[in-house]
């Protein structure tokens, strides 16, 4: 890429990325029961008027998509770029307008969830054109899964590790990699923010989490790290979510299948889905969830928690759901087959936050990435030694 014509790409992505929306964000529990979740994507706190709120919002979302309008206008008129950076941008441009509309479209639903008196006017959203956009999947997938829990042929390891064994470790990683940090908080689920990795904060840890936090948050870590080593400029491309989690939840089952005595992946949010949409109660529906989730090693309370959160963007106890969860199980077929078509595949795919567009027309370098590697081996002798 010539220098001049790097400025101008660079250019337009800042003017996109001012106008980015994330529409998955943490779901933060409110009420007493903690049934409901306040979408974060929407609402950061309850407003006290929710009809102005709305107003605001709706508008908010159109400037963005007037904005982006413009900047797509601008691509054409001025022609500065080759063919591959219009193609680029014109999809950055297209999938945030996809989320704008969808935010729109679901203000009401989520609205309702934190306020009954406030009515849905209508719910005509197709969410599989939404999933597929954004998730590339749809509700056909569901149906290629067993739903019997007894068909999760896996052993429940109940051992735990006491939080100061955890600072040890987390001290250890840091020595290998200082670059990775950790803090604990007060959600009940890990999380990755930036170069951050976020714990809940317990007074003991299921191996399987241990293994979780240092095989697949640790993963996304690395990806933003070396995505800011990597590429010149703070930016995230929209479409990069898909790959995100897959390329987490491949580490993760690589060197768990070295600790512990597991099989092969799991598809339990999709077998979760598939509980959903029976036609029997919601106890019936939680506990079937449970049966399923807790060999991800649930509490009833956090399968409970998760059940909520599976209707994201949707009505509570419809049949039209938001998908999100269901690229973990896509994730782990497609990312096997990724490397193993070319080894190389597994650092460009660390190497920045990138989809298989960017992959296949090498647009960035991967010699600058992290020895994420050494970083994993060292973990996993490290975690074996205390077990």
């Amino acid at each position: 890429m010539q220098k001049s014509n790097k400025k101008i790409f660079k250019e337009y992505l800042k003017e996109i990325w001012k106008n980015k929306l994330s529409f998955v964000k943490t779901l933060k529990p409110i009420g007493k029961e903690k049934e409901v979740f306040l979408n974060m994507s929407i609402f950061n706190e309850i407003p006290d008027d929710i009809i102005a709120y709305k107003k605001w919002f709706l508008l908010k979302i159109e400037k963005k998509k007037k904005w982006l309008k413009k900047v797509k206008q601008k691509l054409y008129d001025e022609k500065k770029l080759d063919w591959l950076h219009i193609k680029i941008i014109k999809n950055e441009i297209e999938y945030n307008e996809y989320v704008l509309d969808f935010l729109k479209k679901t203000y009401d639903i989520e609205a309702n969830k934190i306020n009954k008196k406030y009515k849905i006017e209508k719910n005509d959203i197709n969410y599989d054109k939404y999933n597929v956009k954004f998730f590339w999947v749809d509700k056909s997938r569901i149906d290629k899964f067993d739903l019997d829990a007894t068909s999760i042929h896996a052993k429940i390891d109940d051992r735990y590790v006491e939080k100061k064994e955890l600072v040890k470790l987390i001290n250890f990683s840091k020595k290998i990699c200082p670059e990775i940090d950790f803090i604990f908080w007060d959600y009940i689920n890990q999380a990755q923010d930036g170069w951050i990795v976020k714990i809940p904060n317990d007074s003991s840890y299921s191996i399987r989490s241990i293994i979780t936090l240092f095989f697949h948050e640790t993963t996304h870590a690395f990806r933003y790290i070396n995505w800011k080593i990597n590429l010149w400029f703070n930016y995230s491309f929209s479409d990069k979510a898909e790959l995100e989690e897959w390329i987490a939840l491949y580490n993760e089952y690589k060197y768990w299948k070295k600790i512990i005595d597991w099989l092969e992946y799991v598809p339990y949010y999709d077998m979760a889905f598939k509980a959903i949409l029976e036609d029997i109660s919601e106890e019936e529906k939680k506990e079937k969830i449970y049966q399923i989730l807790k060999f991800k090693w649930f509490t009833k309370e956090k399968s409970d928690q998760y059940y909520y959160r599976f209707y994201r963007f949707s009505e509570l106890w419809s049949t039209k759901l938001f998908l999100k969860d269901l690229i973990y199980t896509k994730s782990y077929e497609f990312v096997k087959n990724l490397i193993k078509s070319d080894k190389s595949n597994y650092e460009k795919i660390l190497s920045w936050r990138i989809w298989t567009y960017e992959i296949n027309n090498n647009l960035i370098s991967k010699n600058n990435n992290l020895d994420s590697k050494k970083y994993f081996e060292s973990m996993l002798k490290k975690i074996k030694s205390i077990l």
